[in-house]
């Protein structure tokens, strides 16, 4: 039986330094962010598919999280009037005063051209701070090293309507 025991040990003693080098390893392999973007480049990160653009965040971010039938589609846009679809996003955000009622006795704007921090937008899908956090249900930012960080950056770059 104590060779049995210290064959146990053995597998265990295996085990917990395979176990070791794993975690070591998946420490060394962080994402690490774009300097320039902000958006996370690295080889275990999933390719980022939002430019910090307009176009590209109405059509890979916007259109399938915001500009859903019941939120913020063309059809309805029924949550204060917001609408989010392809080709509308600009007029419905740019310098437009937030519909949340303490936001809006604030006087926060949803997206100030240049200040991402002062934009209620941005405000909204990355804190709880007024209301939910954006998507509706969301837990944590949805996507912040891709399509928050581009959300981020057009703000930044003076929310241009391209």
């Amino acid at each position: 039986m104590a060779g049995g025991a210290r064959a146990i040990v053995g597998d265990f003693r295996h085990v917990t330094w395979a176990l070791l080098a794993a975690i070591i390893a998946a420490c060394a392999t962080q994402a690490s962010p774009d300097a320039d973007t902000g958006v996370d480049t690295s080889a275990d990160a999933a390719p980022c598919t939002v430019e910090p653009h307009l176009k590209s965040i109405e059509t890979n971010y916007f259109s399938q999280s915001c500009a859903l039938s019941g939120c913020h589609d063309s059809a309805v846009a029924w949550q204060g009037n917001l609408d989010l679809s392809t080709g509308n996003a600009w007029k419905s955000l740019v310098n437009q005063p937030a519909f949340q009622p303490k936001a809006k006795a604030d006087g926060k704007l949803l997206v100030v051209p240049g200040h991402p921090e002062q934009s209620f937008l941005y405000e909204k899908l990355t804190q709880t701070s007024q209301g939910v956090l954006m998507p509706y249900n969301a837990t944590a930012p949805y996507d912040p090293d891709c399509s928050i960080a581009a959300v981020r950056m057009w703000i930044e770059n003076g929310a241009l309507n391209d």
